[in-house]
């Protein structure tokens, strides 16, 4: 079987400690990007011109673009709103406030709006969990036992989840039981969100946070926006060991000096992973398994990647700097930059949260 192969080149030399989570905006033709450890947002157009940062109150894992405007955050101390013109930062919940070790990851949307994102532990525990926020901010926890939540893909119909714990070592495939998920009694439009961004880019709604106890953020793990009377609440009811959801490694990566990180997925089903210590994006069948091919990577450390150009078939990918010594920085001197390859496949676009 042959193997593809492509070369990244550099697009944009931004130095970012532990550059994460590239979204294509494909209506103002911008790039996003986030530096965790340099608590950063950052954009750009495709061509690498415009370069803008935007200085944020916490580290943040992952973000997702708003039907309403702005942005959703998974950061250090839970999930927030953000509106990177004005600086505006409405925190709307932790889900784990008696966890200050664990930190949002990486996350994205699904076709229905909602936002998928998962913890890490900074300690390389066992400590992490994957959730879900609906559009109308609720939220439930998918599974726990997570040492470090990564990459997240959906197949073509939405009903299987691609999922990486990157220690485990392994991507996995999860059916999503769409029923528990659909909260049909809360009605997931957005309307007991509490808090949007109006025209003029404030946050409105702020006056419906009430309560200043409990939790990193002190606002608490089930409390928060009460709105309309839809709250921000968990039902924690959906996990891997007690909810029955069904989950098969479908890629492994054991034996390989790489760890799986971020992922995207292709119009043909087929998956993007990124690899840390990979120097690499590969290219992964996840039915049988096999591996069809790879985009070489001028930094050792590759975090993530997404589709995006006017015709979808350009792939991003976000890189690291920290943690390298002098010498291998000599070696790879624009590691922590973003680079692009132009693979000539098209590719998952990402979706907006609806709340």
């Amino acid at each position: 079987m042959s193997t593809d192969r492509w070369q990244a080149e550099l697009l944009i030399a931004c130095a970012c400690r532990l550059g994460e989570g590239p979204i294509w905006d494909a209506a103002s033709g911008r790039l996003w990007w986030v530096d965790i450890e340099g608590c950063e947002l950052l954009s750009a157009s495709l061509d690498g011109s415009g370069l803008r940062r935007f200085d944020l109150p916490e580290k943040t894992g992952s973000f997702a673009l708003r039907e309403l405007g702005g942005l959703i955050m998974a950061a250090e101390r839970g999930w927030a709103f953000y509106e990177p013109e004005t600086g505006a930062w409405l925190p709307l919940c932790d889900p784990e406030p008696e966890r200050p070790r664990n930190r949002f990851n990486d996350g994205k949307c699904d076709a229905a709006g909602r936002f998928y994102a998962g913890t890490a532990s900074l300690d390389g525990e066992p400590t992490g969990s994957l959730y879900v926020l609906h559009p109308d901010l609720s939220w439930e926890r998918l599974l726990s036992g997570v040492v470090c939540s990564n990459g997240l893909a959906w197949s073509a119909g939405g009903e299987e989840l691609y999922y990486i714990d990157s220690y485990a070592r392994s991507v996995d495939a999860i059916r999503l039981d769409r029923n528990a998920m659909s909260h049909p009694s809360r009605g997931i439009d957005g309307r007991h969100a509490g808090g949007g961004i109006d025209g003029d880019g404030d946050i409105d709604g702020i006056e419906g946070i009430e309560g200043s106890g409990g939790g990193r953020d002190g606002i608490g793990g089930s409390g928060g926006i009460d709105g309309d009377g839809g709250g921000l609440e968990g039902s924690g009811g959906i996990n891997g060991e007690s909810g029955g959801l069904e989950r098969r490694s479908v890629i492994s990566y054991e034996g390989r000096e790489a760890l799986p990180d971020g992922m995207t997925i292709d119009a043909q089903g087929m998956l993007w992973v990124a690899e840390w210590d990979g120097w690499r994006v590969s290219r992964w069948n996840p039915h049988t398994g096999e591996p069809l091919g790879y985009v070489e990577v001028p930094a050792q450390q590759v975090t993530s990647c997404a589709f995006g150009g006017p015709d979808g078939d350009v792939l991003l990918i976000t890189t690291a700097r920290e943690g390298l010594t002098e010498q291998e920085l000599a070696r790879q001197p624009h590691a922590g930059g973003v680079f692009r390859a132009r693979v000539g496949i098209a590719g998952d676009s990402a979706h907006r949260f609806a709340g």
